[in-house]
């Protein structure tokens, strides 16, 4: 509980409220989020048939869908179109875990052995 942080918020003009300890009901819309995240997160590993180690790439990937969909508290914009001020480039939305190459130069290959 910082002074300087108190200070801070009052010249933002920022009401601070504490919560009651423990007691994570009084945090609905944020218990919310982080549980629509776990899960979306857990679809996303399990449907790709990936390692819980990927799980911060897919939610990296799920939050940057959800940004891009509709959402009842913004419509008719996307969180993207409010942040932004511009429509989403969805062109390079792909399934989480879809296959993919890496494309090295002719220069970086490995030399193939040839066998006789």
């Amino acid at each position: 509980m910082s002074g300087d942080f108190d200070d801070f918020l009052t010249r933002a003009g920022i009401r601070r409220e504490h919560s009651i300890h423990d007691t994570p009901q009084q945090l609905g819309v944020t218990e919310w989020m982080n549980r629509s995240i776990a899960e979306g997160v857990t679809t996303l590993l399990s449907q790709s048939s990936l390692a819980r180690t990927w799980w911060e790439d897919a939610m990296t990937h799920w939050l940057h869908g959800k940004i891009r969909l509709l959402s009842s508290t913004t419509a008719p914009l996307t969180p993207f179109e409010l942040f932004y001020g511009r429509k989403p480039d969805l062109s390079s939305m792909h399934p989480f875990g879809c296959l993919a190459y890496i494309h090295l130069q002719k220069d970086q290959r490995p030399a193939l052995l040839l066998l006789d």
